[in-house]
């Protein structure tokens, strides 16, 4: 998906009564005044993967989500940390097909996207080195197991998160910011979930809840 920034007319202070396109200084750099070139566009890969054998590689939906959530459900929720995920995740995975609608889901996938909240330390006053990440040293490992039938869909999913904290900082510290500062021990987060559809409730042909 291509994306071209747009800006908009507002009143000319040199011109009293004119307008004028994009002026400078109302336009957030880096762009500034040169909004709608082609310079100041974007691109985003959306979803991209490919399947065989029950593997699926590539930028897909993560297989933490139920089908019904995120981008391809037109239920986004935008929060960073959350399940959102409007470009895909990049991820490997792997699914048994068991029959009959049942299936188990194991997946390692990139947390750095989308994933990774602010590592904060809620005594300490916000300053330089709060909400650091060192890096992204281990994949977020998921896994899912799923009954799809006639009846309805039953998912639970499961998730497991390395915070991986940056080195201490702040004035007054020697060696702030550097190896020699130290830093907090890696904390492993988890979240888990359960999705439930029932199909052709009583309330009328093809209700779904």
């Amino acid at each position: 998906v291509f994306v071209w920034m747009g800006s908009s007319y507002t009143a000319n202070p040199a011109a009293p009564g004119s307008t004028i396109y994009s002026a400078i200084g109302t336009v957030p750099a880096p762009n500034n005044a040169t909004t709608g070139n082609v310079a100041a566009g974007g691109f985003a890969l959306y979803n991209a993967f490919i399947q065989f054998a029950g593997f699926t590689i590539g930028r897909a939906v993560s297989q933490f989500s139920a089908p019904w959530i995120n981008y391809p459900g037109n239920n986004f929720d935008g929060l960073v940390g959350g399940g959102g995920t409007v470009t895909g995740v990049n991820q490997f995975s792997y699914t048994a097909d068991f029959g009959q609608g049942v299936a188990a889901t194991i997946s390692a996938q990139d947390p750095t996207a989308y994933y990774q909240a602010g590592v904060n330390n809620l005594s300490a006053g916000g300053a330089y080195g709060v909400s650091d990440y060192a890096g992204t040293t281990v994949p977020d490992i998921v896994a899912m197991f799923r009954v799809d039938q006639a009846w309805g869909l039953f998912q639970a999913s499961a998730a497991a998160h390395d915070n991986n904290v940056a080195y201490y900082g702040g004035a007054g510290l020697p060696n702030g910011g550097t190896e020699l500062a130290g830093h907090p021990d890696d904390k492993w987060g988890w979240a888990a979930q359960l999705a439930l559809s029932i199909k052709n409730i009583p309330t009328g042909p093809g209700d779904t809840i």
